[in-house]
């Protein structure tokens, strides 16, 4: 038994358009520093994007209000439509309880 819930297998994300309604290629997120797990998040080390998928990883219940917040926290000056809009075009997988989804919402094995 997977311990997902339905809906989170079923459930389609919605495909990026742009303003013409043109669909909106996905982009791969940066990659993980060696030591993502303990870094220190600033903006002197690191770029917002990556301490963006450093904070999903870490995180990965935590919606875009809350890693604005801890963005935000850590020095870099964003609003939570930016982390939302970015969040919606980027690919970041998901770990439910051990089971992998990639940004589709495929199930990653």
């Amino acid at each position: 038994m997977l311990r997902v819930s339905r809906q989170a297998l079923y459930t389609r994300p919605k495909i990026p358009r742009d303003r013409d309604g043109n669909v909106v290629e996905l982009r791969e997120m940066p990659p993980l520093p060696d030591d993502w797990e303990t870094m220190t998040l600033s903006p002197a080390v690191i770029d917002w994007e990556t301490a963006l998928h450093v904070l999903a990883r870490r995180h990965p219940a935590a919606g875009y209000r809350k890693l604005c917040s801890r963005l935000r926290r850590a020095g870099w000056p964003l609003n939570r439509k930016r982390i939302a809009r970015n969040r919606g075009i980027v690919k970041i997988p998901i770990d439910i309880e051990g089971f992998v989804l990639d940004g589709d919402g495929k199930l990653i094995i």
